[in-house]
């Protein structure tokens, strides 16, 4: 004999749902279910992505994460919401994206023609173009295409200064100068912590002042 299931108010929604287990309507079930595949998916293109970017450029290998780790300590420093530094979060690990559609022979030379530094350069606006064709917009496509944006205005693409350039992009721009300039690259020397603030500062003009002066007095380990 078929038990017939009595009507009950969701747990999370409160809409009256005559079939569904543990007492959470089907729509609710499936946005559950849906959340998680997404998390576990965006997971899954992230360790993809990093997979494939240090393929081609071994010079890459965990720099994503390494500015992605500063950018979170960084925003929590300055005050920034929870909402904020999770984007934020995820903006820094996609920020090289463009990278992936450059030539693999440009990644790994050590000096550059003129021509050939204009096409790496490149790889802010190709991720930019690449994410917006992915429907990406609002914060993370910010830092992606921003993320090599000066805050006097001498930076690329877009040649943006100030507060034009987005905070997560300033975030970022602090916390990839840093990590680049303290890991082994084809194109620089590997400097220590205290060497790299002080070109860092040297250069300040490059930062937004307040992130940086914020940057340089965090506790380091």
């Amino acid at each position: 004999m078929e038990t017939k299931l009595e009507p009950y108010n969701c747990l999370i929604c409160g809409e009256l749902d005559n079939y569904a287990s543990n007492r959470v309507c089907h729509n609710c079930t499936a946005k559950i279910w849906m959340s998680e595949m997404n998390y576990s998916y965006v997971e899954g293109i992230l360790n993809f992505y990093e997979y494939v970017l240090t393929t081609r450029d071994p010079y890459e290998d965990g720099h994503s994460k390494r500015v992605a780790d500063l950018a979170v300590r960084l925003a929590h420093a300055l005050g920034y919401s929870l909402d904020f530094i999770e984007k934020l979060k995820y903006g820094a690990l996609f920020h090289d994206v463009g990278k992936l559609i450059l030539p693999v022979e440009l990644l790994n030379k050590k000096f550059l023609s003129d021509v050939e530094f204009r096409k790496v350069r490149a790889h802010a606006r190709e991720g930019y173009l690449l994410f917006q064709k992915l429907g990406i917009n609002g914060m993370i496509l910010g830092i992606i295409g921003g993320h090599h944006e000066n805050y006097d205005g001498t930076g690329y693409p877009m040649k943006l200064y100030g507060t034009g350039i987005s905070d997560g992009a300033r975030i970022v721009r602090i916390c990839d100068s840093y990590d680049a300039m303290t890991s082994i690259r084809p194109y620089g020397v590997q400097r220590t912590r205290s060497e790299t603030l002080e070109e860092m500062i040297r250069c300040r003009n490059e930062y937004d002042p307040n992130m940086l002066a914020v940057f340089a007095g965090l506790e380091w380990r």
